[in-house]
């Protein structure tokens, strides 16, 4: 049986969760603690180990440190989506755009985003920088997300910002909306041309999710559309289930990666008692050490899997996460190995042309789930 949530009228339960959390009790570093030290009481307990905490730390120190003139990360190839992972990890760790010892890497990344969504009538909305041909419809998503996890955090305090940043996420919204192909799905460019794949599906699906967590209206069918289209991308076998998920609708190519994006927006959106879940939970078990090991898409993986473990809880999560834990640790720069890099993340196979302030950047978000601060990693 599948169960939903309805969360498309849910209004912004999470978003006065955040501000609660994350702007008012938590942005600000007391004396004598890491700028995560007072998080503790709200993570998973034993999940944020000691060496957990420094790695973070230092991990969001040197990504500060690395941060382009403009307040955008990473290379010009895939700046949006990578300025987007870098700003929600900042988040993650407390901090918001007028709060905290990170926020002026918030407010300068927000900001950036923000100042790039279109407003040329052939791709209102849309995210995006000249000389970014990686991020696409990729970094589209992920700066909707980015944006809609730091309206609320603006205030009263900001009305002016917090009017221009809404004005903003809407359009995002409304050209996500709009794109959205026949079969449910999204492909890399910004226009319904019949194109669809899953990564891109679940990164749209996650920021309607969280433009609604903002108090946005969102439309259902679209919501509706793009559930169906997860469901169908589920691998079959002589007519069952097999736990995987694919590519595409037309492509049999399965990754740990997609599945567990795949379960963990499922799972998100309402679809909880169904064989989608279960057997894809099951899938991503089998297949976590080899992902651990030579995943051809690590962060991204750990990310979405974390994500999932983290929303089906208990026993699972606390099984699943020491590893992934420990695993992206394993990548952390030494001084020895690197003293102008010391405290980055090494980046992995396919995800290497990001380079290493991708890789800090996704490591140390996945890291933080544990704390709950962004509502997108909240149940």
């Amino acid at each position: 049986m599948i169960r939903r949530t309805g969360w498309w009228r849910a209004g912004s339960a999470a978003l006065v969760i955040w501000v609660g959390l994350g702007a008012n009790a938590l942005a600000q570093r007391p004396p004598g603690t890491t700028s995560t030290g007072t998080q503790d009481r709200f993570s998973t307990a034993g999940l944020i180990t000691p060496k957990t905490r420094r790695a973070v730390d230092a991990g969001l120190d040197w990504l500060s440190r690395n941060a382009n003139r403009d307040g955008s990360f990473g290379p010009p190839n895939a700046r949006i989506a990578i300025t987007a992972i870098a700003a929600l990890s900042f988040m993650a760790n407390g901090s918001t755009a007028n709060r905290g010892p990170y926020r002026r890497d918030v407010r300068r990344a927000i900001r950036f985003l923000a100042n790039h969504v279109s407003t040329d009538p052939s791709h209102r909305g849309y995210i995006y920088l000249e000389s970014d041909q990686e991020s696409r419809m990729h970094g589209h998503g992920y700066a909707t997300l980015a944006l809609a996890e730091a309206l609320g955090t603006y205030g009263p305090n900001d009305p002016e910002r917090a009017g221009e940043l809404k004005r903003a996420l809407v359009r995002a919204i409304r050209l996500i909306e709009r794109t959205q192909s026949e079969a449910g799905g999204w492909f890399y460019n910004p226009e319904d041309d019949g194109n669809h794949e899953g990564s891109i599906t679940v990164c749209m699906l996650q920021a309607l999710r969280a433009a609604n967590n903002a108090g946005i209206y969102v439309k259902k069918r679209v919501v509706d559309n793009a559930i169906n289209y997860i469901k169908r991308s589920a691998e079959r076998r002589d007519g069952a289930l097999t736990g995987a998920y694919k590519y595409s609708l037309t492509e049999s190519q399965t990754s740990f990666a997609l599945t567990s994006a795949a379960v963990g927006t499922l799972y998100m959106c309402g679809v909880y008692d169904s064989e989608y879940v279960r057997l894809g939970l099951l899938h991503m078990n089998r297949t976590l050490d080899d992902h651990l090991g030579s995943g051809q898409f690590y962060y991204y993986g750990l990310l979405y899997a974390s994500q999932c473990y983290f929303q089906f809880g208990d026993d699972t999560w606390r099984r699943a996460y020491p590893r992934i834990r420990d695993s992206i640790l394993r990548n952390v720069v030494s001084k020895v190995q690197s003293p102008e890099n010391a405290g980055s993340f090494r980046s992995r196979s396919a995800e290497s042309a990001y380079g290493s302030v991708y890789a800090t950047a996704m490591a140390t978000l996945t890291l933080q789930i544990p704390y709950r601060f962004l509502p997108i990693f909240q149940k």
